[in-house]
């Protein structure tokens, strides 16, 4: 995230052309920012250096540090504090300038921008495919929460693949966080790659963890930032090991942290009726009865805000649409579905 402020101010004996304010944000754990400055050079001889004046009440500075450079970090600032930021120019005779005009500057706190990114409900808002499973017992140790997704689990095939789309603000930087890891009865090898891409790709990564036989489970936390270029950005999880005998391959705790942006839902279509539930979870029969021939969806949600498409279907005539979902729902605290229509083939509801 970056701003730019420009002011001019003339002082007596000193003449600050241009103020340059550029701030980047980078998460850490402690939540702190820093505040990049720069500035035009004063066309003064002998100056000893530059000011910076820095507080949180506006003209009040409880902080200042100087540089000899054009340019300044101020570090470990805080998220959702308001801070005043000036400059003041260092004469040959010690003497100090009046402070440039005054700018002020809050940087709002990173949000959590993932759906269930420690697997406490399953998968939801996941698409997986290939060999993963939800694991909430030993020796299966997550690093958040009570559940860890294990890929390959079994000596099954190394193939799962694990994605979600999210929102994201073109040009805005977001920080993706997640532990890899191994249960490990052997020093074999697990190769997990992961892939975040807009437009175009932003973080493509293999990572290689080995074993080491204790039947344990080794952790290793992952940071990789990118700078969004799309309004909807996907990252994905694929499980690349060349084995899996007595080796499974772990992930928790994943995190993408950013500036808030409006979610993006799949397109509402209208809502045509209640449709009738049969079965039970992991084998739930949704259907309704309709009067048109169109093309019908089912979307699901647990919390009536994000509703996510699991299937379409066409019909050429009116009568029953149905649709089967066979999703695991006992992580989940409720389920509620919705069945919606365009028009097959007049574009009307």
């Amino acid at each position: 995230m970056s701003a730019v402020y420009h002011t001019r101010r003339r002082k007596p004996g000193f003449f600050i052309s241009t103020l340059l304010i550029v701030f980047a944000l980078s998460f850490t754990p402690a939540q702190a920012t820093s505040v990049k400055l720069a500035w035009n050079p004063v066309a003064e001889t002998g100056l000893l250096g530059y000011r910076i004046h820095l507080g949180t009440v506006s003209q009040v500075y409880t902080v200042t540090h100087e540089t000899l450079e054009t340019t300044s970090e101020v570090p470990d600032l805080l998220y959702d504090t308001t801070y005043y930021l000036a400059v003041s120019v260092i004469g040959g005779n010690g003497l100090e300038s009046p402070l440039s005009e005054e700018i002020s500057v809050t940087l709002a706190s990173p949000q959590e921008i993932l759906v269930n990114g420690s697997f406490e409900t399953g998968t939801y808002g996941w698409t997986t495919t290939g060999n993963q499973s939800v694991q909430s017992t030993e020796p299966y140790q997550p690093t958040d929460g009570t559940r860890i997704v294990a890929l390959n689990a079994g000596d099954l095939a190394p193939n799962a693949v694990l994605s979600q789309t999210f929102p994201t603000a073109p040009g805005e930087t977001y920080v993706l966080s997640f532990d890899a890891g191994v249960l490990s009865f052997n020093r074999n090898v697990q190769t997990l790659t992961v892939n975040v891409s807009g437009s175009a790709s932003l973080v493509s990564q293999s990572l290689t963890l080995q074993g080491d036989g204790s039947g344990g489970n080794l952790w290793q936390p992952q940071t990789f930032s990118f700078v969004a270029d799309s309004s909807t950005t996907t990252l994905v999880f694929s499980d690349l090991s060349p084995t899996s005998n007595s080796i499974d391959l772990l992930l928790d705790k994943v995190r993408v942290m950013g500036p808030a942006a409006l979610p993006v839902v799949p397109p509402v279509p209208p809502v045509i009726g209640n449709p009738s539930l049969t079965g039970q979870p992991g084998s739930m029969s949704i259907s309704l009865q309709v009067a048109s021939a169109g093309t019908y969806v089912l979307q699901r949600s647990v919390d009536l805000v994000r509703w996510e498409q699991i299937a379409e279907t066409e019909l050429l005539e009116s009568g029953i649409v149905e649709f089967l979902d066979e999703s695991p729902q006992e992580l989940l605290p409720a389920v509620f579905y919705r069945i919606g229509s365009t028009a097959f083939a007049s574009g009307n509801p």
